[in-house]
C-alpha cells in the first residue's frame, strides 16, 4: 500500500452505525467487553467520530484506539486477534502505541 493510499484510508468520513442485525449483535457484545475492563483505560473513537472513555477496576495501561469502519468490530467478534490484525494492517484501525493496546487487551 502505498503512502498516499495509507493516509487518504486514515481521513475516511465518519460512517453511520451498522444496521445489520448481526452488527448489531457483535457491537453490543464488544461494548459488553469494553464495560468489564479489569484493568487499565482505553479512549476509544468510532467510526462515526464519537470518542469515549472505558476503565478497568484497577489501574493499567491507558491505550487509544481510533476504529475507522465498524466492520472491524465484527471482525474481532468472529476472527479474534487475527481479523483485528488484519484490520489494523489494512489500514482499518489506528493506535498510536500498538503496544499498550496489546498489553491492554491480553
Amino acid at each position: 500500500m502505498s503512502n498516499e493510499s495509507f493516509s487518504a484510508s486514515m481521513h475516511l468520513e465518519p460512517q453511520k452505525r451498522p444496521a445489520g442485525k448481526s452488527s448489531i449483535i457483535q457491537l453490543n457484545l464488544f461494548r459488553k467487553a469494553l464495560r468489564s475492563l479489569q484493568f487499565g483505560s482505553l479512549s476509544l473513537t468510532w467510526p462515526d467520530g464519537e470518542k469515549t472513555c472505558h476503565e478497568g477496576k484497577q489501574d493499567g495501561v491507558h491505550a487509544e484506539m481510533t476504529i475507522l469502519q465498524w466492520h472491524v468490530i465484527d471482525r474481532l467478534i468472529t476472527h479474534g486477534d487475527v481479523g483485528l490484525g488484519e484490520d489494523y494492517m489494512a489500514g482499518k484501525w489506528s493506535t498510536p502505541n500498538l503496544l499498550a493496546l496489546m498489553r491492554l487487551v491480553n
